[in-house]
């Protein structure tokens, strides 16, 4: 009769924590280790465009 689910389930949530859980560390492992890294390519310098 009613095909209605409930708005989320215990297991369900849990895997969307998980998820951003992950994200949260990847974001915070970010902003931990890449001022002290070096760039991957060395900075380009700026263009000059002669007429």
């Amino acid at each position: 009769m009613h095909d209605v689910r409930p708005v989320s389930r215990g297991p369900e949530m849990g895997r969307w924590l998980m998820v951003a859980a992950l994200i949260l560390a990847g974001i915070a492992l970010y902003f931990w280790f890449a001022p002290r890294s070096r760039p991957v390519a060395p900075p380009a310098g700026a263009e000059v465009v002669e007429p």
